[in-house]
């Protein structure tokens, strides 16, 4: 099971951000957020940090078979529940999910 900080640092690569030459930076204009350190992502508890890794999530799954369909569903359904952290674990789920199956074959 992944760390906070593990699924944290997940989300931040995922949507394209990379570490700085400061150790544990990230750059995080993509999403128009200041340079910060991993411990002060905020994918777990700031909609504002979310919505543009949901949203990028959402493109991603084009719905190809019904596993990506469900996906889908329960990443709008924890959005809808307006509770940032079980969307930041249904995000995480889909992250984990695009990287060992869609990722890799890129």
């Amino acid at each position: 099971m992944k760390t906070l900080e593990e699924k944290q640092q997940m989300i931040a690569e995922f949507v394209g951000h990379e570490s700085s030459h400061f150790p544990k930076h990230y750059h995080l204009h993509k999403i128009n957020l200041p340079l910060t350190k991993l411990e002060d992502l905020k994918f777990n508890s700031s909609w504002d940090w979310l919505m543009p890794v949901a949203k990028e999530c959402q493109r991603l799954l084009s719905v190809r078979n019904a596993n990506e369909f469900y996906m889908l569903q329960s990443l709008e359904e924890s959005i809808l529940s307006f509770k940032p952290e079980r969307a930041f674990e249904e995000i995480v789920e889909v992250i984990e999910w695009y990287n060992e199956n869609i990722a890799i074959k890129k």
